[in-house]
């Protein structure tokens, strides 16, 4: 299936049983990852063994909260800007928006170039908007932090609320985000119930779709590299 954290910690289907109550209908989503990473001996910066970069390693989360808090059936538009490291030509930033069936929007902002870790989600919908800081890994003991004294959860607020009137919904869970995914797995595979390992199926397929998009959208530009000639077009790499 995949690897997919923050999908199994109880956050995530809070939210999305409360999505209707909190905001009404769904119709925009943005999602912010940034990890600051430059160690070019790190797979992620070979072109020709992972060829798309920071675009498959984060995008993915942000095409995964899509399908999660999104659910739209179709894509219908879309545009990406892509940003390459001059010395490896490798995909470290990606930005972009799609647009989806029923009016359904997402914007999302990933890379390695920013200074600080960044895990930003904003849901809005017709009467108020969901937001998480840490919708990737939380920071309470999402894989690479163990920070008991913050909770995790979600943020609501609708019409003319300041800060002070935003509500923090908390979503606590005993275990962690990816032993819970662990668990949830290896029960798919001991009750052998074929519906819903399809839902868990059916959700990877559509966010690769998604990723696919992107990555199809990005090779439709040019960049150059010290590894091949200046402006060469990305349908020729492997």
């Amino acid at each position: 299936m995949d690897a997919t954290h923050f999908v199994h910690h109880p956050r995530t289907s809070a939210m999305r049983q409360r999505l209707a109550a909190l905001i009404g209908a769904p119709r925009s989503l943005h999602t912010m990852f940034y990890f600051p990473f430059s160690d070019r001996e790190n797979i992620r910066f070979d072109p020709i063994d992972e060829p798309m970069g920071a675009a498959g390693d984060m995008a993915w989360y942000s095409m995964r909260a899509v399908v999660e808090y999104l659910a739209p059936d179709a894509l219908e538009d879309i545009k990406v800007f892509a940003e390459w490291d001059p010395h490896s030509g490798a995909v470290i930033r990606a930005t972009g928006v799609l647009q989806f069936n029923a009016g359904k929007t997402a914007t999302f902002d990933v890379g390695y170039t920013a200074g600080a870790a960044v895990m930003e989600l904003t849901v809005a919908g017709t009467s108020g908007v969901l937001t998480q800081d840490d919708f990737v890994l939380d920071w309470q003991s999402g894989f690479g932090f163990d920070n008991p004294d913050i909770q995790t959860g979600f943020i609501h607020r609708s019409g003319l609320a300041t800060r002070n009137d935003f509500a923090f919904i908390e979503t606590p869970s005993e275990r962690s985000q990816h032993a819970l995914m662990i668990d949830n797995f290896a029960d798919l595979i001991r009750n052998g119930d074929a519906a819903e390992r399809e839902i868990w199926l059916s959700a990877t397929e559509k966010t690769q779709v998604f990723l696919d998009a992107i990555w199809q959208e990005i090779q439709t530009q040019t960049r150059a590299s010290p590894a091949m000639t200046p402006q060469v077009n990305m349908r020729e790499i492997p």
